[in-house]
């Protein structure tokens, strides 16, 4: 609030995003978005990938930076990331070869309210270290969700307001390794859920229409 109040000079008639933020903002802005979002199963040590994988390319970090991505270690010293995009809604299905520099460091990837389409995904099967993968608010549709196929570290998926249908969550059934799926304002229907429930089994928590509707918890 100390920020905000002295970023906008006291022009309470401002909303957050639309006053200038620093480095060290963005990061903690990034931080609560990851560590206070539903259940954000990646952050936890044992959701890291049992892998070894060299450090990322520090020109390659950089250039994603510039764009406006916020990459953070997932802890001091390990060679996996998170990358944020809030401040990068800009981000385009054409900016995706930048992203695919790191498909083997990133674990956490948030692109929630970005321009990233259908035809941006097939080089996410490529990242297959990802345990965390949030593309709510995208145009993201059914077509999209069938490249998530071979994320087989896949732990949580949300593509919560976007135009995911059921039979977008049919391709979602060869995701063995989710545990958590939230599927609010989308276009998925009751039997949709349950029949993907009856595929996954009880170990996967479902988030479908409201905060009180889940299936399998």
């Amino acid at each position: 609030m100390h920020w905000w109040i002295t970023q906008g000079k006291g022009d309470f008639t401002k909303k957050v995003a639309e006053v200038m933020k620093d480095k060290g903002m963005d990061e903690v802005i990034a931080r609560v978005r990851r560590e206070g979002g539903p259940e954000r199963e990646s952050n936890r040590p044992a959701e890291i990938p049992a892998v070894k994988v060299a450090s990322a390319d520090s020109v390659h970090v950089e250039q994603l930076q510039r764009r406006g991505i916020i990459i953070m270690p997932v802890a001091k010293g390990s060679p996996f990331l998170t990358a944020n995009l809030v401040n990068a809604q800009n981000f385009s299905d054409a900016d995706m070869n930048l992203l695919s520099n790191l498909r083997l460091q990133l674990v956490w990837l948030d692109m929630s309210s970005s321009k990233i389409t259908d035809k941006g995904l097939p080089a996410l099967a490529g990242f297959k270290n990802l345990t965390c993968l949030s593309l709510d608010n995208t145009a993201v549709t059914d077509a999209g969700l069938k490249h998530l196929e071979k994320l087989t570290n896949l732990h949580y998926l949300n593509p919560y307001g976007t135009n995911v249908t059921d039979k977008g969550l049919k391709s979602l059934a060869a995701c063995k390794s989710l545990k958590n799926l939230y599927l609010w304002q989308t276009q998925v229907t009751s039997a949709g859920v349950a029949a993907l429930q009856r595929a996954w089994g009880a170990n996967v928590k479902i988030n479908f229409d409201n905060v009180s509707d889940t299936i399998g918890s």
